[in-house]
């Protein structure tokens, strides 16, 4: 015991479990909304050439909630997903806080 004691001390022991999660089908429908609003704002962005996050906001929140049923808490998450995309759209850090392809 005591030479497991220090291999855990010093991050050394590491144990893996392997479980398996069945998804409820309403988790799996929030999903696929969500993939579908997210390309939707990716799109809606770049047509509108929207600069401002409040602007996104005021945009696509509504929408985001009417539309696609998404709770509001996940309707923010994706209008913040679209702008966070790699490659995509990206939030330009500090200044005017506008967007650049």
């Amino acid at each position: 015991m005591k030479g497991l004691y220090g291999l855990w001390r010093w991050g050394l022991l590491t144990i893996s479990i392997d479980i398996r999660v069945s998804p409820e089908p309403g988790a799996i429908e929030l999903l696929r909304r969500y993939d579908t609003a997210l390309n939707y704002v990716i799109n809606k962005i770049l047509g509108l050439n929207l600069k401002k996050v409040g602007k996104v906001h005021s945009a696509l929140y509504r929408e985001l909630k009417e539309w696609f049923d998404l709770p509001s808490g996940v309707a923010i998450d994706c209008y913040r997903d679209a702008l966070a995309k790699p490659g995509g759209i990206i939030l330009r850090k500090g200044g005017d806080q506008g967007l650049r392809s």
